[in-house]
């Protein structure tokens, strides 16, 4: 499924119909099913459809809760992980681009990637990392682009000035997980820097710090200004609505830095990483097909040319005995693939 949709979200031709109202649909995505009848009332239970919605927000929402899912396995592959990243980055791509509003519930893709960087931070903490360095990584660095993207051209595609004033309010509500994700990024620069591993690391650490540059001046700045909030008004205590407040009030005395290539992303191929994959998916396919095909009896019949109108004699067609061969496919040998 992450490999349908990441193909789908890669192909410029095809993004315009995903967020095209017109091919928007109703669906609800729950990680339960729905009993087909209650039995106590003895009423059938539906599921509560939601308004109809672009195939781009339905992608969103499910790759949403697959995040939300995956993380509580118990050592889920992180490459599944990226690829989930991966999309919601083409589709804000995309939007930005173009300069589209989606109307989706920001927040709530907000807080699945807050979650994914906890589940990256837990699993990846001293003494040692469940996962290779290499990943671990890659999937962080993907997801504090998106971040970035959001905080730097977040105003061309967020449906409301109050989405940014929600951004920025989440960022710091995590602050802590935040600068734990940046310990761990200047512990792994100083390991590296210090007696560089044999490994194909395609994201340093160092690039990684970078793009935290404008989170982490986010959360210093008005965490400065909730401060001198607070100290100007002892006897009362800050409730979201007066964070807000202060977000929304200090905005022009922010300074931020503009971030590079954040829209760059590495297309998807599928040779060398996944053909093995696709191999043992067309195998399984063929033993599958072979197995529903049972052939009894096949007759084959020899038939000769007609004789030229223009020759002298004409020889009657000697009819040829019928061939009946009894086969069951399904009893041939497997045919080995080409290497």
């Amino acid at each position: 499924c992450l490999l349908i949709l990441t193909c789908l979200v890669e192909n410029q031709s095809v993004l315009p119909y995903l967020h095209d109202p017109i091919f928007a649909i109703s669906l609800k995505l729950s990680p339960k099913t729905a009993l087909p009848e209650d039995q106590t009332k003895g009423k059938v239970a539906t599921l509560n459809v939601q308004k109809a919605s672009v195939l781009a927000s339905l992608i969103l929402d499910l790759v949403s809760l697959f995040i939300k899912n995956a993380i509580k396995d118990k050592k889920p592959p992180l490459e599944y992980f990226d690829k989930a990243v991966g999309i919601v980055h083409h589709l804000i791509c995309f939007q930005k681009r173009v300069g589209l509003r989606l109307a989706y519930n920001w927040k709530e893709l907000w807080h699945v990637l807050f979650l994914l960087l906890k589940f990256i931070n837990t699993n990846n903490s001293p003494p040692g990392s469940i996962y290779p360095i290499p990943d671990v990584l890659l999937l962080t660095h993907h997801t504090i682009t998106v971040f970035n993207l959001f905080i730097t051209f977040g105003d061309t595609f967020l449906p409301a000035p109050s989405d940014y004033d929600d951004l920025y309010y989440d960022l710091m509500r995590q602050s802590t997980l935040l600068e734990s994700i940046y310990a761990m990024l200047e512990k792994s620069a100083s390991s590296f820097n210090s007696s560089p591993p044999n490994l194909n690391i395609n994201v340093p650490p160092t690039l990684i710090i970078q793009g935290l540059g404008n989170i982490r001046t986010i959360i210093a700045h008005f965490s400065g200004k909730l401060e001198v909030w607070s100290l100007a008004n002892l006897e009362v205590s800050l409730t979201p609505d007066q964070v807000l407040k202060v977000i929304r009030n200090n905005y022009d005395t922010l300074k931020l830095k503009l971030q590079d290539n954040l829209e760059y992303f590495e297309p998807y191929v599928e040779n060398p990483t996944e053909v093995s994959f696709f191999r043992l998916v067309i195998r399984s396919l063929l033993v599958d097909q072979r197995a529903t095909i049972t052939v009894s009896q096949i007759t084959v019949h020899l038939l000769t040319p007609p004789s030229s109108p223009s020759s002298s004699t004409s020889t009657p067609n000697t009819p040829i005995t019928p061939i009946n061969i009894n086969n069951n496919i399904a009893n041939t040998p497997p045919i080995s693939p080409r290497p």
